[in-house]
């Protein structure tokens, strides 16, 4: 049993196709109603917002692995409304950390993103390289990958974190290039 925080997005809804062709049963978080073809069932489609919802009651109580990909992405919208930013990419994060921990989720996935290198980052950039965000998405970005090693250490569950880069393929549009 899976859980993807965010299934509905571009990345997202090619996980759940590729997690579902594996024989994974997917539960998605979004805070869209459904709006698209898709073969998550209707009641494992989830609509919530991660700072606001009830996650206790929203999230299904088997779960062995969390692929937590939702938050705010964008550098000019984490710019312009900063707390907005934190409160999307390090407080939602903390409270779904909280459920993973009570319910023992073998494993903990999070997606973060290359802006935690900041500018002048060296290319190709080494996973070892130092972090130095240089915006608020970047440092909330961080903050999030600290809290969530930090939760995998201390409570003794499995982390994995994935830093993407520009990230594109089918379905993309345009605007994301």
């Amino acid at each position: 049993n899976i859980l993807v925080t965010g299934g509905a997005g571009f990345i997202g809804t090619h996980l759940v196709a590729a997690l579902q062709e594996q024989g994974h049963a997917v539960w998605i978080v979004t805070r869209q109603a459904r709006h698209q073809e898709t073969s998550v069932p209707d009641e494992h489609w989830l609509v919530g917002d991660l700072i606001s919802a009830d996650l206790e009651r929203l999230i299904p109580r088997e779960l062995d692995v969390v692929y937590h990909l939702a938050g705010m992405g964008s550098p000019a919208q984490c710019q312009a409304d900063p707390s907005r930013c934190f409160a999307v990419n390090v407080t939602a994060t903390h409270q779904l950390l909280e459920v993973v921990r009570r319910r023992g989720v073998r494993r903990f996935v999070f997606v973060s993103s290359a802006y935690v290198y900041g500018d002048g980052a060296k290319v190709p950039t080494s996973e070892e390289a130092i972090l130095h965000p240089t915006d608020a998405l970047g440092a909330s970005k961080a903050a999030a990958e600290f809290l969530v090693r930090g939760y995998g250490t201390g409570f003794e569950f499995p982390v994995t974190v994935f830093r993407l880069y520009t990230v594109y393929g089918p379905g993309s549009s345009a605007h994301q290039l």
